[in-house]
């Protein structure tokens, strides 16, 4: 890892695709190349795949093997990933297919991408590895295992007389299993792919940072001014981690410049590399997180927050309108953070802010509680002497000010919703949605909340049974046991009319309708929560193991 100290103009943020990145700070231009390998770490985590025996075999393979396997990773993947490619997250790996064992000390991942659920259980995954050392011929030999999923397209196969096609820098880079030996399993039948399971069962750990005041900053910035933050991990950091990238464990955050803050909702992780020392401390990072949309042309503006220990240089930095100055593979890549108005501090290790580490606490910090007025439309066993309540306990206050935006997972430690007929629970049911607003003292000042009785139908036409509430502009708070899904995602309703049955409902575009939020203090020590985006939404319950009944996105109830 070098870091190249020299003369520099305005500062400047650059990001370059898989280096790292280059600050620019005022005097101070600091280069950043940024090592992502992972390197010698304990795993925290297995994940164990058993596919289905080959349904077609040749030469040695034959229809009573399959392929199996599994990989380690420092901490669990972070729910809701989408076919992301997780190779610099695989500690080790070793997979079979009854004739050849490859491992990542006799092989090369070609291909590793993984989806994941809202309880980051493993959905879809594209799996290749290769023998090394990898022919650099045409015609060579190639030897390998596959284990793919799609939804309607499963491929298991082994294969150890396969031929390079295509040569790319002096290696092979595409080829065809045949004509040698092989055993496959393909097939447009989903109930034909494997099934994953994971030695998970450790909890999600919150780590804060608490920067010093800035020494430069401009209007409205001003010297009184720092960086704090939340970041939740999906479990401990390892000790003596190297600096590396940890995106997909990044369950979670929210962090401030003093004039706003970031969260998921809102901003992206350009960066978020961490090393840890012998404890497991967090030791030197590297955080960059941009307001969505980021830029996708130079001259555009760009904001956002960026802290960073590396090499024995500190930087904290918060700016508002900051210039793009350089676009890769479609979106910005270089921020010119002094075009506009900023806060920074730089500097040796003493310039640095401080890290706060604890795991994500069990005992609620704020009890909200909701009570509606009465339905004024029902049927069935409701009546109008019925109303929708709910209270949810949180692990840290919500912030003020703080405009619609879907809690963060493990920020709500449980809930109940009841509507007079029924009462949900994480026990029951799962959260469809949870995003609130708040005024400048905190209180909520709209809110979308829907919980759905589990299991959750399959069908169109299936029965849902649930209660939401939702006030702002408008109110709508309703309970019903025969709701009706309209629409599928995956294997899974997503979206239900929530009338077709027996429901008790009030609904007006009359904010004086809405029902009253108290917010009850149980603890001192607690802290703004972080919020996360829809792609993220989970609901922390007793431990990590407990969120497989949770479910990430936004899902409306449509009437």
């Amino acid at each position: 890892m070098s870091h190249p100290m020299g003369s520099g103009g305005r500062m400047q943020l650059r990001l370059n695709e898989g280096d790292g990145m280059r600050l620019g700070l005022s005097i101070i231009f600091l280069t950043l190349v940024v090592s992502l390998a992972v390197g010698d770490m304990r795993a925290s985590v297995t994940y164990t795949y058993i596919g289905n025996p080959f349904t077609s075999a040749s030469g040695a393979y034959t229809t009573s093997m399959r392929v199996s396997g599994s990989f380690d990773t420092v901490i669990p993947l972070v729910p809701g990933l989408e076919n992301r490619d997780v190779r610099a997250s695989v500690l080790s790996y070793s997979f079979a297919d009854g004739i050849q064992t490859l491992t990542d000390a006799n092989s090369v991942m070609r291909s590793f991408r993984i989806s994941t659920d809202s309880d980051g259980a493993i959905t879809q995954w594209q799996i290749t590895l290769w023998e090394s050392p990898l022919t650099g011929s045409i015609g060579g030999t190639v030897r390998g295992i596959e284990a793919n999923f799609d939804p309607g397209s499963v491929t298991d196969a082994g294969f150890t007389g396969g031929t390079c096609q295509i040569i790319l820098n002096g290696q092979c880079d595409s080829a065809s299993r045949a004509p040698g030996d092989e055993g496959t399993l393909v097939s447009a039948d989903s109930g034909d792919a494997g099934s994953w399971s994971a030695s998970m069962g450790l909890a999600p750990q919150v780590y804060r940072y608490s920067g010093r005041n800035f020494a430069t900053a401009t209007g409205p910035y001003t010297t009184s001014l720092s960086l704090d933050g939340s970041f939740v991990l999906t479990a401990p950091l390892e000790p003596n981690l190297p600096l590396t990238d940890l995106r997909d464990f990044l369950a979670g955050y929210s962090v401030s410049d003093g004039l706003r803050r970031l969260t998921e909702g809102d901003s992206l992780p350009i960066l978020f590399e961490l090393s840890t020392g012998p404890s497991g401390q967090i030791a030197q990072w590297s955080i960059t997180i941009w307001s969505a949309p980021v830029a996708t042309m130079a001259g555009l503006p760009v904001s956002g927050i960026d802290t960073s220990l590396v090499a024995m240089v500190a930087v904290d930095l918060g700016f508002t309108s900051g210039t793009c100055q350089q676009v890769t593979a479609g979106r910005c890549s270089s921020v010119d953070a002094a075009a506009g108005p900023f806060g920074e501090r730089a500097g040796g290790p003493s310039e640095a802010g401080s890290w706060n580490t604890s795991p994500q606490p069990r005992t609620p910090a704020v009890l909200l509680s909701y009570l509606g007025r009465n339905f004024n439309d029902v049927a069935g066993p409701y009546t109008t002497s019925m109303r929708v309540s709910a209270e949810l306990s949180l692990v840290e206050a919500l912030p003020a000010n703080l405009p619609l935006t879907e809690l963060s997972p493990f920020s709500v430690l449980s809930y109940e919703l009841n509507d007079g007929i029924q009462t949900l629970t994480p026990s029951n049911s799962v959260l469809r949605d949870l995003i609130v607003s708040t005024d400048a003292l905190g209180n909520i000042s709209g809110w979308t909340i829907t919980a759905w009785r589990t299991p959750v139908t399959d069908m169109v036409g299936g029965t849902v049974i649930g209660i939401d509430t939702s006030g702002g502009a408008g109110v709508v708070d309703r309970g019903f046991t025969g709701g009706s899904c309209v629409l599928l995602l995956g294997s899974e309703c997503e979206s239900a009319n929530g009338t077709a049955g027996d429901y008790g409902q009030i609904e007006s575009l009359d904010p004086s309708d809405a029902g009253t939020w108290t917010v009850q203090r149980l603890t001192d020590d607690f802290v703004a929560v972080p919020t996360l985006g829809t792609t993220g939404l989970l609901i922390l319950v007793g431990s990590l193991a407990a969120l497989g009944a949770m479910r990430a996105g936004r899902k409306r109830i449509r009437v």
